[in-house]
């Protein structure tokens, strides 16, 4: 439900009690996902670690021919700390990569005019008319995002430091935007598929306790982070 006031009375209370024409119109909001998910874990010798899933969707607010889309991913680590064998100085080294993608639609009824029916009325007759402000699009795609990450985790002295770092990418395609349109089309704005954005950057992590007794502990931990957003395409 929307509702609506016109003409405040009390501008000291703010409700909608204090507006002298009040309006309430039904709104619904509908939109559905279908979607298939499949996963594969496999671990060996508490060393070795592969994972993969794939994933299909089917969105009501895709046009008929793009409102399907899969998108996969792998990931995998080994910790190579159960080979060196080194709790004392390295009690625990891991290396990860993983690779994935991910679709993405859009809000419900961007593919089409809607109408509705105006508030004045001619006798005998009832007026409509396109409350759209953007420009539908039937020919719409889903956003496409590819994501790459490769790091490496490690920990020194018994435990009490540890480092992590990570190196990431992501590219992100077709992205679904709004796009302003002259006011003469009789639209604020226009629905298309544009735009090819890249984000990379890496982050360091590192955790240190440099005070452990039987009765108290100090942790200290410090972060970096750092990332390029670069428009690589219109």
């Amino acid at each position: 439900m929307v509702t609506a006031g016109q003409d405040m009375q009390i501008r000291d209370v703010v409700a909608i009690m204090s507006f002298n024409e009040i309006s309430v119109e039904p709104h619904s909001y509908r939109k559905q996902i279908n979607s298939v998910y499949g996963a594969v874990n496999v671990g060996w010798k508490h060393m070795l670690y592969l994972d993969a899933t794939l994933r299909g969707d089917q969105s009501s607010t895709l046009p008929t021919g793009n409102n399907m889309y899969v998108y996969p991913s792998f990931s995998g680590s080994f910790v190579f700390s159960e080979i060196l064998k080194l709790d004392d100085i390295i009690p625990y080294g891991k290396v990860r990569m993983s690779w994935a993608q991910v679709g993405s639609d859009t809000d419900p009824y961007q593919l089409g005019l809607v109408y509705t029916k105006s508030k004045f009325t001619y006798p005998g007759y009832t007026i409509g008319y396109i409350s759209n402000n953007t420009i539908p699009n039937k020919d719409l795609k889903p956003t496409k995002t590819n994501s790459f990450e490769i790091g490496l985790e490690m920990k020194f002295l018994k435990n009490r430091m540890g480092l992590d770092f990570t190196y990431y990418t992501q590219t992100s395609k077709n992205q679904i935007m709004a796009m302003a349109s002259s006011w003469t089309s009789g639209y604020t704005h226009r629905l298309i598929n544009a735009g090819e954005i890249e984000n990379k950057g890496i982050e360091i992590a590192l955790n240190t306790r440099p005070i452990q007794t039987k009765d108290f502990s100090w942790d200290l931990n410090l972060n970096f982070s750092k990332n390029n957003n670069k428009v690589k395409n219109w």
